[in-house]
């Protein structure tokens, strides 16, 4: 298993190109019919905001996929690689999304929005595939055009519990210093309107949604990997057909991305 920040060049045959070169070369799924350009991983994250890699190395152990693609983030209180599977909302706890919606749909949302600062990055990795489940995605931008920018920057938000025995004020839309980016955290589980002005908003996002078809992939084979911006797309999963579904994806938080 390679360590995270190996820095030697280690050939995968799946990639014929080392992982310690940044020249990962892909082609894009979604355009593939429109366009030849070949892209990497990073490419496609700042084109798009989101990544899919059908049959990435299938051999290879997710934290292994994890480190030949960015830089893993242990996030504290988590298991660095957690298994993510269908479960009914009576066979698990209410702190969870299956918890609250069980079989059904996920809604669209940033994964810990409701931390100060959410993961970058998050890795959906395949173990095993359901033809009926898929991962839906819809590109902030398009919420942001909608509703605007200074209507979500002055939208606050407080998690729906104390994080450390206090309530942290959270914009929906927050612009960081670093290289002038942005970062979008909406759930409407985990996080709460603080005043009648955010209220309204929310109402107005939620609206938004509900009339948006988002893009949907599905992580069938052994290795199909998606790579996400978490501070820029949403993502939620579809209905899950069967209770006896055995779909199982592994998640991983990531800080870079190769």
């Amino acid at each position: 298993m390679l360590a995270f920040g190996q820095e030697r060049a280690v050939k995968l045959s799946c990639w014929r190109l080392p992982v310690k070169a940044n020249s990962l070369m892909l082609m894009n799924s979604q355009s593939a019919a429109a366009s030849s350009l070949r892209m990497t991983p990073k490419q496609l994250l700042e084109q798009q905001g989101y990544a899919f890699i059908p049959s990435f190395c299938p051999d290879l152990e997710p934290t292994t996929a994890a480190a030949a693609l960015g830089v893993p983030e242990q996030v504290d209180g988590l298991r660095l690689v957690q298994e993510l599977s269908p479960t009914m909302s009576d066979l698990t706890t209410p702190n969870t999304y299956s918890g609250n919606f069980g079989l059904g749909t996920f809604p669209l949302h940033t994964d810990l929005a409701h931390w100060v600062m959410p993961p970058r990055y998050l890795m959906l990795r395949c173990a095993v595939g359901d033809p009926d489940a898929s991962t839906q995605m819809l590109d902030s931008r398009s919420l942001v055009a909608a509703v605007g920018s200074n209507v979500l920057a002055r939208c606050l938000t407080r998690p729906r519990r104390p994080m450390k025995r206090s309530f942290q004020l959270l914009p929906i839309l927050q612009k960081l210093s670093e290289r002038s980016q942005r970062l979008i955290r909406w759930d409407s589980i985990y996080l709460r309107p603080v005043n009648e002005y955010a209220q309204a908003v929310f109402r107005s996002i939620e609206e938004y949604l509900s009339c948006t078809q988002p893009i949907s992939v599905i992580l069938l084979r052994e290795g199909d990997t998606l790579l996400l911006d978490n501070w820029r797309v949403l993502h939620g999963r579809s209905p899950v057909r069967y209770s006896a579904s055995s779909r199982r994806i592994n998640r991983i938080y990531m800080s870079t991305i190769k």
